[in-house]
């Protein structure tokens, strides 16, 4: 993606919980609005002449507060999630975001609501359940981490079964079936199979070829 140049207003740099980075929020003067850039990607700072006035006492912080984590720039949406009975305790237990509310239901699942700033941090949440929430609204969210689920499950059938695995070694994917024992060891095809066994160097090459299928 080619780089762009932008007019900001800085505000407040962040920390991400999520993402372990650290991110500025200020007033984008190009798109007219606040934007959230993340600092490991500013390639080059120059610093103007010009001042501004900082945000109202107090503003960021409500702002802040519809984030899931860090992105306060989008729309704020209401997401309601329903939780299976097995894991509607650990959720309820969490204060997961200042705006939320629960409700449980008589068959012992849990609906789950909050208030936050658009779905791109929450999704990442969401997809940690896996297939114990279902996302009830808005529409968007829930069509796309079905999407994703979706493309997960089709990867996960095209990989090999059970049993075997696969290991890049120089380029090439080698299939390599596993076994039970560990002293079992296993040859690679560029390896003459009447090469002799080398022989170990020590107690730590022991260990080491016992660990790894491919020296």
């Amino acid at each position: 993606r080619e780089a762009e140049r932008r007019t900001v207003r800085p505000w407040l740099i962040e920390p991400s919980t999520q993402t372990h980075a650290l991110y500025l929020i200020g007033w984008d003067e190009d798109r007219a609005g606040l934007r959230t850039f993340k600092i490991e990607r500013i390639q080059a700072v120059t610093v103007t002449p010009r001042r501004f006035e900082p945000p109202e006492p107090g503003s960021m912080e409500t702002l802040l507060r519809q984030a899931w984590d860090i992105i306060a720039d989008q729309e704020p949406i209401e997401v309601v999630l329903r939780f299976v009975p097995s894991v509607a305790d650990r959720v309820a237990e969490t204060i997961w975001h200042p705006s939320q509310s629960i409700d449980r239901q008589p068959d012992g699942s849990l609906l789950w609501r909050a208030t936050v700033s658009g779905p791109i941090e929450i999704r990442l949440w969401i997809l940690s359940w896996g297939d114990e929430v279902e996302v009830l609204s808005p529409e968007s969210p829930r069509e796309d981490v079905a999407g994703r689920l979706r493309r997960a499950q089709v990867r996960l059938d095209a990989c090999p079964r059970s049993g075997h695995v696969h290991i890049l070694r120089t380029g090439r994917a080698i299939r390599s079936r596993r076994s039970t024992s560990t002293a079992a060891r296993s040859t690679a095809p560029d390896e003459p199979t009447s090469a002799p066994p080398r022989a170990a160097s020590g107690p730590a090459e022991g260990r080491r070829r016992r660990g790894s299928a491919v020296p």
